[in-house]
């Protein structure tokens, strides 16, 4: 039955007859094609939607399904390292701005994926390296290095320092691990009872013990331009030997992912510091206040330092330095005339004049402007006919200058000659034209 009414409620989803309440239309829908004209072309107005869609909403663009795949993939590695959603999240805005850049194309998804997830983490200041996300994603180590360092320079993130206490928890966790599974492959009898005595209570002060020791090296500023598993690394074996754990360099720097070589020329190289000289480790732990320790020896420095300055300011009182070059401040009257007096000897200027010729002896043009410094500037000379300067050229030999001047007399003799007759000539004319006139 067909409603012939007029009177029709429009609904949100359906029209209703006023009069006899029925539905006209349901789900108001347009579903025929409704077709559109540009300049280039024709194209069909609409969307499609699957019948089983469950959100029916326009089609997906294709940036944002690459982005949503990249995030699954980013979601998984984060569940197998154990990282938190905000890395996670960090990561994905920097894989959008990445895809706007081209920095993805001819790439692995997976080297991309640990390359922002690294970044993330170290803004956050995490306990991860690259190393540990190239074992755990079976990656070249030096291939993701690259592509951090290029990831980094095209969007312009500035990395803050890695702190080297983020990492102390990890390294001193992993250590006890090892020592209670007995990984470490050692016969002495006090290692091995240390292994059966490690317990929370020790595990504790293992780790109290590292952090003041990182902290004093970080007071002391033998941290810079040191890698902070290193500087961990040093403050974990020298903790172990305050405790009586009986362990080798070797042992920790399969931790730190360190060569053995390195950790032990950089623990040298700490221990020659003037703190470490002056108090042994045992003496650090048992000072009641630590702080003051490295203080005094800090003053200590300073005031040496300041001390030296002080002298080589006294000392330099003479002279000004500027660019490495010493301008001396000589007090010079003004009707003085002997300048050779405060000028270098002579002795002095060959001995520097032989030392740049050992310097330079393989530089071309050095010569060349050395040449022109010893021969000088010599007066143009000048010479009224060709023949009087090819007389005075020494350098021509005889028999040259001989021929040049019988060219140039043969030549001036034709050219006089040719000079005559259109005197001649023209003397001519004039006559011709005078008798013509009469």
């Amino acid at each position: 039955m067909t409603c012939l009414h007029l009177n029709i409620n429009y609904d949100r989803y359906k029209n209703v007859c006023a009069d006899c309440g029925q539905i006209i239309a349901e789900n108001d829908i347009i579903n025929e094609l409704n077709f559109g004209e540009t300049g280039g072309g024709a194209f069909v107005h609409g969307a499609f939607v699957d019948i089983d869609q469950d959100n029916a909403t326009a089609k997906q663009s294709s940036r944002n399904a690459t982005i949503f795949k990249f995030q699954n993939n980013l979601i998984r590695i984060a569940e197998n390292m154990q990282l938190s959603d905000s890395v996670v999240d960090k990561a994905k805005k920097y894989y959008a701005t990445a895809l706007n850049l081209r920095l993805t194309q001819s790439r692995r998804k997976t080297l991309v994926a640990a390359t922002l997830l690294a970044i993330a983490a170290r803004e956050l200041n995490l306990p991860y390296l690259l190393i540990d996300f190239a074992d755990s994603l079976k990656i070249n180590p030096a291939d993701l290095s690259t592509s951090y360092i290029k990831f980094t320079e095209e969007l312009k993130i500035e990395l803050p320092i890695q702190q080297p206490s983020a990492f102390v928890p990890r390294f001193v966790n992993q250590l006890v691990e090892l020592m209670q599974q007995g990984e470490y492959d050692i016969d002495t009898e006090q290692f091995k009872q240390n292994l059966k005595d490690t317990n929370d209570m020790q595990k504790a002060e293992l780790l109290t013990r590292t952090k003041k020791l990182v902290s004093i090296m970080m007071s002391l500023n033998v941290h810079q331009a040191r890698k902070p598993q290193l500087v961990v690394g040093i403050a974990l074996y020298l903790a172990c030997l305050s405790m009586n754990f009986i362990i080798g360099i070797e042992q920790i720097s399969e931790i730190i992912f360190m060569s053995p070589i390195t950790l032990q020329n950089r623990l040298k190289f700490i221990l020659q510091h003037d703190y470490f000289k002056n108090y042994s480790i045992q003496q650090i732990f048992d000072a009641t206040d630590i702080e003051s320790t490295y203080e005094d020896v800090s003053s200590k420095i300073v005031q040496k330092r300041e001390e030296r300055y002080t002298a080589l300011e006294q000392n330099d009182k003479s002279f000004t330095r500027f660019e490495n070059q010493q301008i001396y401040q000589l007090e010079i009257s003004e009707n003085s005339q002997q300048l050779d007096d405060y000028l270098c000897a002579k002795t002095l200027v060959e001995q520097r004049q032989t030392l740049y010729d050992l310097l330079y002896k393989d530089n071309i043009d050095y010569y060349i402007e050395k040449r022109k410094i010893q021969k000088g500037t010599k007066q143009r000379r000048v010479y009224n006919t060709a023949q009087e300067g090819i007389q005075n050229i020494a350098e021509i030999p005889k028999d040259s200058r001989d021929m040049l001047l019988e060219l140039l007399a043969d030549d001036n003799h034709q050219q006089n000659k040719e000079k005559d007759q259109v005197i001649h000539e023209s003397e001519n004319e004039e006559s011709v034209r005078d008798i013509m006139l009469l």
